[in-house]
C-alpha cells in the first residue's frame, strides 16, 4: 500500500480531519512500529500477522555480475508471519482467482 492510498483510506474513515493531521497520524503509527521492533524485536498486528527481527548469519554468495564468490556479512532482517485470519482471506482470494481463470 502506498502512502497516498493510505491517506485516502484514512480520509474516508476520518473525513473531519485535515490531511496534515492524517499524515502526522500515519507517521506516528509507523514511528511507534519502528521503535517497538527496535526495542523488543517483535511487533504483533492482530488479525494481520507479526513482524520479528531475526539475525541472518554471514554466508558466502555469488556476485551476479561476475559470478565470483563473495562474503555476505551477518545482518538483522525483519520477517513477517501471517496470522490465521490473513491466511484464510488470501486462500479465499486465491480460490476466487482460480475460478475466474477457469471460466
Amino acid at each position: 500500500m502506498s502512502k497516498s492510498l493510505l491517506m485516502r483510506v484514512l480520509k474516508r474513515h476520518l473525513p473531519a480531519r485535515h490531511p496534515s493531521e492524517l499524515t502526522a497520524l500515519a507517521e506516528s503509527i509507523f514511528d511507534a512500529f519502528t521503535e517497538e521492533l527496535a526495542v523488543t524485536g517483535k511487533l504483533n498486528l492482530p488479525g494481520t500477522g507479526s513482524l520479528r527481527v531475526k539475525r541472518r548469519a554471514a554466508r558466502h554468495g555469488r556476485s551476479p555480475s561476475s559470478g565470483a564468490v563473495i562474503f555476505i556479512p551477518e545482518k538483522l532482517v525483519v520477517r513477517f508471519a501471517p496470522a490465521g485470519r490473513l491466511t484464510r482471506v488470501l486462500q479465499v482470494v486465491a480460490e476466487k482467482c482460480q475460478v475466474d481463470e477457469d471460466d
